[in-house]
């Protein structure tokens, strides 16, 4: 997926910050801009500390001219509502001006994570919510109905929800239809499936987990993100493409998905990438994701006496979570297999608690052998996520222009400060969507030599943004 990750990333107040509401996880960014300010922009994310047991939901705004520079609200916004398990997401935001109020959709589990659901919110400015109740609950086969993706087409509100049931864990997208959403009380009719997880060996083939939904021209886009391991702790996380030309028709799968994947070794997203969001804010694009930094594997030593474990520069923060391994015996107190939370962590010591924020462990000898560490031991649930920026068009402008105004046969790829063009057949061309640049002196193919523009009517140059036939991003 051609964009350029922020070389900022993670996102300066969108990070993970240890011993607070967020101490894990900044997680399902998703933005609308103020409607009660049209120069702000709202960035609502989920955050919490370990698993899902005190998740709850936050907000920061930028000024629309610099969605990289987010202030943190007063938060958390958003906490569990009585008598529920947790809450996670947002999964939907919009604006319904027929009651002048903020809609914010999130997955609510109950207690003991036996079942979940689609929960709304409601806000008068955008700050403070008020939980009006589930809008979309399990039924049929499904034991749990989750992570979700919203459309606000014409007067109807379009839900495509990810689910559970007894013999699946999350097997694909379904759909719920909410018609005349700004004037009538919340009522979702569902459809039945329109995306499943793929064959076996393929990006998608174990999980599919949250969703957004554009439509872009005539045509329906999901963008989806999917697992293809054995469970949580192993496999890549990615996201991918499907269209349709109805919002509940047959969604075909992007050809050249994944789109979007993981940053490289060693960097802050180079685990996991996850619930990628695609935002348009001042006429450009910017996409909003989760990330994962990849597991640590580490020698210590320990103390018993003052019961220290030692590993030099070993980058542990509080409660983050470790397995231990030795070449020969534990130290006493202490077992392999088990999860332990980083207690007491300094610059290259730390101590080990059996529960968050626990005390810290007796630890009665100092075992033998090689004694080694592997941070982030669960895998997905448990990892330290941030959340990142891919700049999909920086600088563009973005509007509407009849389909005998293409550039046809190319890739645009942005790359430092400069664009170069691979070639790609010319089937894949997206008709309704124009790119205005100032110059396009810079524009060449991958062999250095200038590349051919069609032009408007008035003579000015015109090229597109992405595959409309497709729906990858370009």
């Amino acid at each position: 997926m051609p964009g350029v990750r922020y070389a900022g990333n993670p996102l300066s107040n969108l990070a993970h910050v240890p011993g607070t509401w967020k101490g894990r996880q900044v997680h399902y960014p998703i933005t609308i801009v103020n409607p009660w300010d049209s120069d702000q922009v709202f960035l609502y994310h989920g955050g919490g500390g370990f698993i899902s047991a005190n998740y709850s939901i936050g907000i920061a705004t930028a000024d629309i001219t610099d969605p990289t520079n987010w202030t943190n609200g007063s938060n958390p916004i958003i906490t569990t509502p009585a008598g529920t398990g947790c809450i996670i997401g947002p999964d939907g935001v919009f604006y319904n001006s027929s009651t002048d109020e903020i809609w914010l959709f999130a997955t609510i589990y109950a207690s003991g994570f036996t079942s979940s659901w689609q929960g709304l919110f409601k806000s008068s400015d955008g700050y403070s919510f008020t939980y009006y109740g589930a809008t979309i609950s399990p039924s049929g086969d499904e034991t749990m109905v989750g992570n979700s993706g919203y459309l606000e087409d014409g007067n109807d509100l379009y839900c495509y929800y990810t689910y559970r049931t007894e013999a699946a864990t999350l097997p694909g997208i379904r759909l719920a239809t909410f018609t005349n959403w700004k004037t009538s009380t919340p009522s979702f009719d569902k459809q039945g499936a329109v995306i499943s997880t793929g064959s076996a060996g393929s990006y998608d083939s174990k999980y599919i987990e949250g969703c957004q939904v554009l439509k872009l021209g005539s045509t329906y886009v999901i963008f989806y993100s999917c697992f293809n391991g054995t469970d949580f702790t192993d496999g890549d996380w990615s996201s991918a493409f499907a269209t349709s030309s109805s919002y509940n028709g047959t969604f075909t799968k992007e050809p050249t998905n994944p789109v979007f994947t993981k940053g490289p070794s060693g960097q802050w997203d180079g685990r996991y990438e996850s619930c990628a969001h695609i935002s348009q804010i001042n006429a450009n694009w910017y996409l909003f994701y989760q990330g994962a930094q990849a597991k640590n594997f580490q020698n210590y030593t320990v103390d018993y006496t003052t019961d220290t474990l030692t590993a030099n520069s070993h980058g542990l923060l509080l409660n983050d979570m470790i397995q231990l391994s030795t070449t020969g015996t534990h130290p006493a107190g202490l077992n392999g297999g088990t999860s332990y939370f980083v207690a007491n962590p300094a610059a290259n010591t730390f101590k080990l608690s059996a529960s968050e924020n626990g005390s810290p462990i007796n630890i009665t000898g100092n075992g033998s052998g090689t004694l080694s560490f592997i941070d982030d031991p669960m895998g997905y649930n448990a990892s330290l996520w941030d959340t990142g920026l891919v700049e999909i068009a920086e600088r563009f402008v973005m509007s509407e222009m009849s389909s005998d105004t293409l550039m046809e046969g190319t890739t645009l790829i942005r790359t430092a400060g400069t664009f170069s063009l691979d070639e790609m057949s010319s089937d894949s061309i997206m008709e309704g969507l124009e790119l205005v640049q100032a110059s396009f002196s810079n524009i060449r193919k991958a062999d250095g030599t200038q590349a051919g523009i069609r032009r408007k009517i008035d003579g000015t140059p015109a090229g597109v943004l992405r595959k409309f036939a497709s729906g990858v991003w370009q």
